[in-house]
């Protein structure tokens, strides 16, 4: 994870670590992060990997909506023989995430939600297993080189850290020699630890595009904004809802629990995003949030808290570090006094890395452009 306050290079911690010194952490440097620094690798330049889609061994869980509209995308991109591609996809969905009523592709509902989770445990299990078969049979039937890598979409449930779904260290461990990038929603540190992973954001599919128009960077009259259930997180929602009581910057915090259930709701909703300057984006009961994709939607600064969350798109143009905030959660108290010590040209940099990495939120096209590029560090 990274360090905020501490450039994130091997030389200078090496160097710090020998020579004993202590970093005091300031409110500041919290807040610039890395906005500033130069990313180890720019993909800007570099060319998209080739891909090939690769069709599952057996049948696994139902598909989400979500990764049929990825793998069509992708699919489009293909190239026509496996041993011209880069990465290899297996279409098999074990991204069982659990999407915000709306998100999962039938509009503003609450039935959305539970739609997307038709897999039970063990079918989950078996889903992990038919991706392994496939990539074991897929490299016995083809002469592939060692620079192929398969990826694969992992996200057990909502997250690794619930007692339900595949230990994750078992799941690594199983896919310890083959050649495998684990891409998903909320990937954790662990992850990146055990094996090549990549954390993505979510498009917006349904509810949040209600009567959207491209949205000009306004004067907005809302310092920072949260609306969300706090019971899911109550110590780190807590304290961001505890802000109320400071006085000096003009707050929205609202602990709601049927944000998008209507068309009203959520265009309210959007209206608050589309006057705030930043966007809080706390974890909730998982180490998963789709507002970061709201806020880069609808302009906001998002203000990520998440200690043990993989950055989106680490290390590329999209990397996380340039279009948002992040602050331990240990520091949610803090955040007024994190945020106001931002200077305006530092908050312009991070409004023109948001707008860079806008499309990695708006559309499934963007978001499989932003995956791509991501993986292209891996090629």
């Amino acid at each position: 994870c990274f360090e905020v306050g501490m450039p994130p290079t091997f030389f200078l911690r090496l160097a710090l670590l020998f020579s004993g010194i202590t970093i005091s952490l300031s409110v500041r440097t919290v807040a610039q992060g890395v906005i500033s620094r130069g990313l180890s690798r720019s993909d800007a330049m570099a060319k998209e990997p080739k891909v090939f889609v690769q069709s599952p061994v057996r049948t696994g869980c139902s598909k989400t909506r979500l990764h049929n509209l990825r793998f069509q995308n992708l699919r489009s991109r293909a190239v026509g023989k496996i041993e011209n591609a880069d990465l290899i996809f297996i279409d098999l969905d074990t991204h069982q995430q659990r999407l915000w009523p709306g998100y999962a592709g039938n509009g503003p509902k609450p039935t959305s939600l539970s739609q997307t989770q038709k897999c039970e445990l063990d079918e989950e299990k078996a889903s992990i297993q038919i991706i392994y078969d496939t990539i074991v049979d897929t490299m016995k039937s083809y002469q592939l080189s060692k620079n192929q890598k398969f990826v694969v979409f992992y996200s057990v449930r909502s997250s690794f850290s619930v007692a339900k779904g595949p230990d994750r260290r078992e799941v690594y461990t199983s896919f310890s020699k083959l050649p495998v990038i684990f891409v998903g929603n909320s990937v954790v540190n662990v992850d990146s630890d055990a094996r090549p992973s990549l954390q993505l954001l979510d498009p917006i599919l349904d509810a949040m595009k209600l009567d959207m128009q491209p949205h000009p960077r306004i004067q907005r009259n809302i310092f920072a904004s949260f609306v969300g259930r706090v019971h899911t997180n109550k110590p780190l929602r807590g304290a961001l809802m505890n802000l109320r009581s400071k006085t000096g910057q003009n707050l929205y915090l609202q602990d709601a629990d049927k944000t998008l259930q209507d068309k009203e709701r959520v265009l309210n909703y959007r209206d608050v995003l589309l006057n705030s300057e930043f966007m809080l984006a706390p974890r909730g009961d998982n180490h998963y949030s789709f507002r970061p994709s709201e806020a880069l939607v609808y302009g906001a600064i998002p203000v990520i808290y998440d200690d043990r969350a993989a950055i989106p798109y680490v290390n590329c143009t999209f990397d996380a570090r340039s279009w948002g905030v992040i602050i331990p959660e240990a520091q949610a108290k803090d955040t007024l006094e994190i945020l106001s010590r931002i200077s305006s040209k530092d908050r312009q940099r991070y409004i023109e890395g948001g707008q860079n990495a806008r499309k990695c939120a708006e559309t499934v096209e963007g978001n499989v452009d932003c995956m791509l590029a991501g993986l292209a560090m891996f090629t």
